[in-house]
């Protein structure tokens, strides 16, 4: 939800991504959990994609899709236009 994002998203701007991913506070009580999660959603939502049989673009960008361009897979093309429109 929106809070829970706002602060994540504080958080990753005041430690760096990196950094708030490896603290990851998922074993943590609620709301800190629900943080932690928030840096985890492109595996998770990668994951829950790939087990309902999604075409492999969309499990393929779904992980990727905070990735930097140079790290990403996909065609530079497709990864750019997705990105463009990803609300992030």
């Amino acid at each position: 939800r929106t809070p829970g994002r706002v602060v994540a998203t504080l958080v990753g701007a005041i430690l760096g991504r990196d950094e708030a991913r490896a603290q990851l506070w998922c074993g943590r009580a609620r709301p800190f959990r629900r943080i932690g999660q928030y840096w985890l959603h492109p595996g998770l939502g990668a994951d829950l994609l790939e087990a309902a049989g999604s075409d492999p673009l969309t499990v393929t960008w779904t992980r990727q899709h905070h990735l930097p361009p140079t790290a990403c897979t996909l065609d530079p093309v497709i990864a750019h236009a997705l990105r463009s429109s990803d609300d992030d």
